[in-house]
C-alpha cells in the first residue's frame, strides 16, 4: 500500500511538473510573440507619427470619385505651400488644400516608409492657416457669430474693423453626359464685414455703403471714382486701399 501510495505521488508530481513547463514554453511563446506584436506597432507609430503629433491630430482624408467633374478645394484642385498654425505653433512647408464643401484643411504628408497619405487635420485644434498669400481665420477668433455654415473665413482687412470672405462650393447631382457622375459647383465668395460681433454682408456695392454715414458714402464714392475701384470685381490689393480709405473716414469723425 505504501508503495502504491508513493508511485501515485511520484506520478502527480511528473504530471504536474510536465504540466507546468509546458505551460512556461506557451507562456514564452505567447510573451514573444506579444512582444513583436507590440514592436510591429510601435514601429508603424513611428512611422505615422514621424510627420508632428500636434498636426497628426486629425484623420484621413477620404478622395471623391474622381470621375466627378470639377472639384470641391478653393481656387483649384493643385496642392499648395501653405502654413498651419496649432497653439501657437507654426508649421510651413506643408502641401495643403482646403476643402470648401466640408470646410476643412487637408495636407499631403510622407510618413516613414515614404508613403503620402491625405489627411484632414482637427479644425478644432487649428487657430489659422495660409494659402499662398491668402490668411484664413477660425470664425471664433474675433467672436464672428457664426452661423453654423463656415467655420473659416478668409481675412481680407483688420483695422478699425474687420472685413472677412467667406467660400462655397456644392455638389450638383445632375448627371448628363458631359458629367455622368455630377459635378462640383464654381466657387461662391461673400463678403463681409465684423461690427459689433456680428456679420454684416457688403458683397454688392450698396450693402457695403449702407454701413456708412449719408456723408461718408459722397466721400468713398468719390474714391473709388478717382481710383477706378469697380466693387464687383475689385482686386484684393484695391479692396484693402478701399477698406484703408474708409478706415480713416470713421477714425476722422
Amino acid at each position: 500500500m505504501k508503495k502504491a501510495y508513493l508511485l501515485k505521488i511520484l506520478l502527480v508530481s511528473i504530471i504536474f511538473s510536465l504540466s507546468l513547463n509546458q505551460s512556461l514554453v506557451l507562456a514564452q511563446n505567447q510573451n514573444i510573440n506579444s512582444r513583436k506584436n507590440l514592436e510591429k506597432l510601435y514601429n508603424q507609430s513611428l512611422e505615422f507619427y514621424s510627420i508632428n503629433d500636434e498636426i497628426i491630430n486629425g484623420c484621413a482624408y477620404p478622395l471623391s470619385n474622381s470621375r466627378i467633374v470639377g472639384n470641391p478645394f478653393y481656387n483649384n484642385d493643385n496642392w499648395n505651400t501653405g502654413t498651419v498654425f496649432i497653439n501657437g505653433n507654426a508649421h510651413s512647408n506643408l502641401q495643403i488644400k482646403y476643402d470648401v464643401i466640408i470646410d476643412d484643411i487637408i495636407i499631403k504628408a510622407k510618413v516613414g516608409d515614404g508613403t503620402e497619405r491625405l489627411l484632414k487635420l482637427n479644425k478644432t485644434l487649428v487657430d489659422s492657416f495660409k494659402i499662398n498669400n491668402s490668411i484664413f481665420i477660425k470664425s471664433n477668433t474675433f467672436s464672428i457669430d457664426q452661423d453654423n455654415s463656415h467655420y473659416y473665413y478668409e481675412l481680407i482687412y483688420n483695422s478699425s474693423f474687420l472685413v472677412v470672405k467667406s467660400h462655397s462650393k456644392r455638389f450638383i447631382d445632375m448627371y448628363s453626359d458631359m458629367s455622368p457622375y455630377g459635378k462640383f459647383s464654381s466657387l461662391k465668395s461673400k463678403l463681409y464685414l465684423f461690427d459689433n460681433k456680428q456679420l454684416i454682408e457688403i458683397s454688392t456695392l450698396n450693402s457695403f455703403l449702407k454701413y456708412f454715414q449719408k456723408e461718408q458714402r459722397k466721400s468713398i464714392k468719390q474714391f473709388m471714382k478717382t481710383n477706378s475701384i469697380n466693387y464687383k470685381s475689385a482686386s484684393y490689393n484695391q479692396i484693402n486701399e478701399l477698406m484703408n480709405f474708409c478706415s480713416n473716414l470713421i477714425i476722422s469723425n
